[in-house]
């Protein structure tokens, strides 16, 4: 499902804009990362994408639906996010955190079917938390939260998948492992929009990164066409090497933090 934002602004309390004018297009299918300095708008961007937000100025369009004139409900069967902390009130289990994200397809009181359980059991071993299921979702680690909220979203089985900074809490090899998913899940046709501060990662797993700043999409393109030496240092105010991998291919990005911090002679 394409996913259209045209001419959208808005703003927290209408005296300082957060994001001014974006126009964004992902194509259905697309990997797209959103990387920039922390209170570019990269978060709030995702959350008008989810209805969340609603826009001040501008619209939102998944597919030919436009996201303002749509229930909640409605935009659940077709967005689905992960966000970088989601607080848990209750003590519910891992099996029942996943089930949650059936609730768009079943209703809230709507008894559990045969599809809905087959959704449930293959987006928990996507996401590797089977081993988890009876636990509470209170007694496991941050990382492991992470992945459970994965797993339900997609166990939401939505045409758009949204991420926020959802590597912060793993570890190195359920980082690798999480956007792995996230770049099969894009592959098999799913849209995916993830907010992400590794730019080394984003690299790695987008088709096309977008740069923010200043509450608007400053460049899209390639990893290769935004993520430059000359581009990052004057978004992020910070030398950075840029380079690519002989063996792989991929680009990689390292601050250069050892000229930034030795005196000088």
């Amino acid at each position: 499902m394409r996913v259209s934002v045209e001419g959208v602004s808005f703003s927290y309390d209408r005296a300082i804009r957060v994001l001014d004018s974006v126009d964004l297009a992902v194509d259905s299918g697309e990997l797209f990362a959103l990387i920039g300095p922390n209170g570019s708008g990269k978060s709030t961007l995702l959350r008008l994408i989810s209805g969340v937000f609603r826009p001040q100025e501008g619209r939102i369009l998944l597919g030919a639906l436009s996201v303002g004139g749509l229930s909640a409900r409605r935009i659940a069967k077709h967005v689905a996010m992960v966000e970088q902390e989601r607080a848990t009130g209750f003590d519910f289990s891992v099996r029942e955190i996943v089930g949650m994200g059936r609730f768009p397809h079943r209703g809230r009181f709507g008894r559990e079917s045969g599809d809905d359980r087959r959704a449930i059991d293959r987006a928990m071993a996507v996401a590797d938390v089977e081993s988890l299921r009876e636990r509470s979702i209170r007694a496991i680690s941050g990382g492991e939260r992470q992945r459970v909220f994965l797993a339900l979203a997609l166990a939401q089985e939505p045409d758009v998948l949204l991420l926020d900074e959802p590597t912060t809490h793993l570890d190195l090899r359920h980082q690798v492992q999480f956007l792995s998913i996230v770049r099969e899940s894009s592959e098999e046709g799913r849209t995916a929009l993830i907010a992400i501060h590794d730019l080394t990662l984003a690299a790695q797993v987008a088709d096309r990164i977008g740069l923010m700043s200043g509450g608007r999409v400053g460049i899209a393109g390639t990893p290769g066409e935004v993520l430059t030496s000359s581009t990052l240092r004057e978004s992020f105010g910070v030398e950075v090497r840029v380079g690519r991998d002989a063996a792989l291919g991929a680009i990689y990005v390292l601050p250069s933090v050892l000229d930034e911090a030795r005196p000088a002679d």
